[in-house]
């Protein structure tokens, strides 16, 4: 039937039954590999479908197929709208490049992005605390510590915030 759609060139009904088929595939037959073929097509054909991207999301984690997952949350950071969705999703894009790509470089040019938007975003700036000094950019680290100590984000915070600066400078 499917085939047939695609035949006739119905390309939504082609598309509905694709992401029926994928859901039918994963969740009762558990055919992981063949679910990822019909929500691929699906984004193949639509590339902004919802659906498909949500299950591919999913999938691409579930079976740590991380460069495919890369590539589904850079698209979703295309479709995104409003700044709050984009931040998120470029959380979500850092985190892959650190916990499961080991690119580093990537992921602060990630949480460098979310500063583009908010120069003041403390989740963003604390990794960026983290991977510079991993990388040892001094330079950046302590341009990242002088930012978070502008934060005020308490007395102990601050305390070891100050510490690590002068120790740096030092």
């Amino acid at each position: 039937m499917i085939g047939e759609a695609d035949a006739e060139s119905d390309r939504d009904l082609g598309i509905a039954l694709r992401l029926r088929l994928g859901s039918v595939l994963v969740d009762e037959v558990k055919r992981i590999d063949d679910a990822l073929a019909q929500f691929r097509a699906v984004y193949d054909t639509d590339s902004e479908n919802a659906e498909a991207i949500e299950a591919l999301e999913r999938l691409y984690r579930t079976t740590s197929r991380f460069n495919e997952l890369l590539e589904i949350q850079k698209r979703k950071l295309q479709l995104a709208e409003d700044t709050e969705a984009k931040k998120t999703i470029r959380y979500a894009i850092a985190e892959l490049f650190v916990n499961e790509l080991q690119d580093r470089a990537s992921a602060i040019a990630t949480y460098n992005e979310v500063l583009e938007d908010d120069p003041a975003d403390a989740p963003a700036l604390e990794a960026l605390d983290t991977l510079y000094r991993l990388q040892e950019q001094w330079e950046q680290y302590v341009d990242v510590l002088k930012r978070r100590i502008e934060l005020n984000l308490g007395d102990a915070v601050t305390v070891d915030l100050k510490y690590r600066l002068g120790s740096t400078l030092e």
